[in-house]
């Protein structure tokens, strides 16, 4: 039994490592689909059967008692379809709304994420029930996408920052005073926003919020890792030789692709 992790590339890692620390005997397996990425361009049907398929391996071959659909745009278009389908329990990554409407002082919220989520109709729903009396600035960053899977994880401070500087203006000319990372990829420039933004914008994301409610998911309580505890497993759905590295700094073994599983009729 394992908590399995799906997204279209490196964006979910962060919430793996933020989980391990809630639950560190359990074992991982995370999906990295990068045959499909960038999941925030595409269209909500292609969403729904290829996260569909991907379940339906990791159900088959491992039991996941969770799985977390670690993508926001792929949550707000596929979970629905997927709780539907499958018995086993869901969580998604979300934008934070609420805990940026519970921390900001002005009002003033920014929300950076990938062009769908930006303009999703579960965005509006956010909005209305936790921050109706806040202004909503929302702000489409998909070229930042492309940068972390490429080559964000092991790029430099100032290749990060010379990346963000053109979404930094923007943001810098919008009042806000928080602002919402509504794209796990983004994770990976959270330092570098907080030091370009400076102390007075306060950014948020939905990692803890996501690894609580697992815990409260697991039906079973893990057990202590000990020499004979399975490995956390990661594999892909494309060929990137980039995960090979990957796998081996964020402490996961590299399995290989899937994409002979999952990949059937996909049109990728």
């Amino acid at each position: 039994m394992s908590i399995a992790f799906i997204d279209s590339g490196v964006g979910g890692l962060p919430y793996v490592l933020t989980a391990r620390t809630y639950l560190s005997g359990e074992q991982f397996i995370y999906v990295a689909d990068n045959a499909s990425f960038p999941y925030g361009d595409r269209t909500p049907e292609f969403l729904i059967d290829t996260v569909s398929r991907i379940t339906e391996h990791l159900i088959a071959h491992h039991r996941p008692r969770v799985i977390v659909i670690a993508c926001n745009t792929a949550s707000v278009f596929a979970l629905p379809a997927l709780r539907e389908r499958f018995d086993v329990p869901f969580v998604g990554t979300v934008p934070a709304i609420k805990p940026a409407a519970e921390v900001t002082r002005s009002g003033r919220i920014g929300i950076l994420a990938t062009s769908r989520t930006v303009g999703a109709a579960y965005l509006d729903q956010l909005v209305d029930v936790h921050a109706t009396e806040c202004v909503i600035e929302r702000l489409a960053g998909s070229d930042l996408v492309e940068f972390v899977e490429s080559q964000g994880l092991f790029a430099s401070d100032q290749e990060k920052r010379a990346a963000l500087r053109d979404t930094v203006e923007r943001l810098s000319t919008q009042s806000i005073d928080t602002l919402v990372l509504g794209c796990t990829h983004f994770i990976f420039l959270k330092e570098q926003l907080e030091a370009m933004l400076g102390p007075e914008i306060t950014i948020v994301d939905s990692r803890d919020g996501v690894a609580r409610r697992i815990v409260t998911l697991a039906s079973q309580p893990p057990q202590p890792k000990g020499v004979d505890s399975p490995e956390d497993q990661l594999w892909t759905t494309g060929e990137t030789e980039q995960y090979e590295t990957i796998s081996r700094h964020y402490g996961f073994r590299y399995m290989g692709s899937l994409s002979r599983d999952v990949n059937r009729g996909a049109g990728v």
